[in-house]
């Protein structure tokens, strides 16, 4: 195949990833025209029992292997599992991070807190964290991934 239909292929491949990625992100609570409509989609997470992208205020937009996300409290969330997986979540290694593109502000945190009490018997307890210039304070201003191997 000549050099330039493979650069003409992959560009083409390029603009249509570009427009569908577009596409994925309207919508979202913080798009700039406000729209609100964020879908839960499947996410894409092979040998992983439970992954969850959350946006600011409990927003589930990906899930995998995950019943409800509740938001009791400024900063805590609770990431419930379905039913049919098995898991002991006294037991796993539940991993975190700020997802920085949806979040606001530049210093994030986002931190497993387990036994915590704030969350049902069987969910993972996440509390998310914002430097407000005199100290990190609880924050729901904060998006996070959520992956339990």
């Amino acid at each position: 195949m000549p050099k330039r239909t493979l650069v003409g292929l992959f560009g083409l491949l390029f603009l249509l990833l570009a427009g569908g990625s577009a596409a994925v992100a309207a919508g979202r609570s913080n798009d700039p025209e406000g729209v609100s409509e964020a879908r839960v989609v499947q996410a894409s997470a092979p040998g992983i029992r439970m992954a969850a992208a959350i946006e600011p205020g409990g927003v589930l937009v990906r899930k995998r292997g995950v019943a409800s996300v509740t938001h009791p409290a400024t900063g805590t969330y609770c990431i419930t599992p379905k039913t049919r997986i098995a898991m002991d979540i006294d037991r796993v290694v539940a991993q975190v991070t700020v997802e920085y593109g949806q979040s606001s502000g530049t210093a994030n945190l986002a931190q497993i807190y387990a036994s915590a009490g704030d969350c049902d018997p069987g969910a993972v307890e996440v509390m998310t964290f914002s430097d407000t210039g005199s100290g990190f304070e609880p924050s729901d201003s904060v998006a996070f991934n959520l992956v339990v191997p």
